[in-house]
């Protein structure tokens, strides 16, 4: 199954670094 995660504010910031985390285990 597919684990999709939405981040609001991930071009800058401690969302970019979340998204950034989030897709290093696999997560898109």
């Amino acid at each position: 199954m597919r684990k999709i995660a939405l981040i609001t504010g991930a071009n800058r910031g401690i969302g970019l670094e979340t998204a950034r985390q989030l897709k290093a285990k696999g997560i898109e």
